[in-house]
C-alpha cells in the first residue's frame, strides 16, 4: 500500500524531540492555553461592565466632589480642608458643579460660622487632588 506524503510528514513530526504525541509542540499548547485564559477573563470583565453600566436611556451617574479650603476668622493662620461635598446627580459635569458650588458655599458658610472660604474646586470623585 502506498503511503501518502502527509503521513510521512506526521511520522517525522512526532519523532522530533520536544514534540508530544498530541501533535503540537509544548510552546504552542502553552500559547493556546494563555489565549483561552485571556478570552475567558475578557468575557468575565465584559459581563461585569454590562452589570455596572446603566440600562439604555438612563444617564450615567458619576460622583463629583466639591473641595473646600477655609480659614478660621479669629486666627487666619488656622486653615483646614473640610470633607468634600459629593454630588451624585445624573449628567452633572465638573463645569456644572462649579456653577452649583456658589449655592453650596453659601449653605456651608451658614453651617460653619467663623470660617471663610479661601479656595474651592470641583472634580471627579477619587481623581482630583485636594484643594
Amino acid at each position: 500500500m502506498k503511503r501518502h506524503a502527509n503521513e510521512r510528514h506526521w511520522e517525522n513530526y512526532e519523532q522530533r524531540p520536544g514534540v508530544p504525541k498530541s501533535g503540537l509542540p509544548s510552546w504552542r499548547r502553552v500559547l493556546l492555553a494563555v489565549l483561552a485564559w485571556a478570552l475567558i477573563v475578557g468575557m468575565v470583565i465584559l459581563a461585569f461592565a454590562r452589570e455596572a453600566s446603566p440600562a439604555k436611556g438612563e444617564p450615567l451617574v458619576r460622583p463629583i466632589e466639591l473641595h473646600i479650603k477655609a480659614c478660621y476668622r479669629p486666627d487666619p493662620r488656622v486653615c483646614l480642608e473640610h470633607p468634600p461635598v459629593v454630588f451624585m446627580e445624573p449628567g452633572l459635569t465638573v463645569y456644572a458643579c462649579a456653577m452649583r458650588a456658589q449655592i453650596e458655599l453659601v449653605k456651608w458658610k451658614e453651617e460653619h460660622p467663623g470660617w471663610y472660604v479661601i479656595r474651592y474646586r470641583c472634580g471627579r470623585a477619587g481623581v482630583m487632588a485636594r484643594a
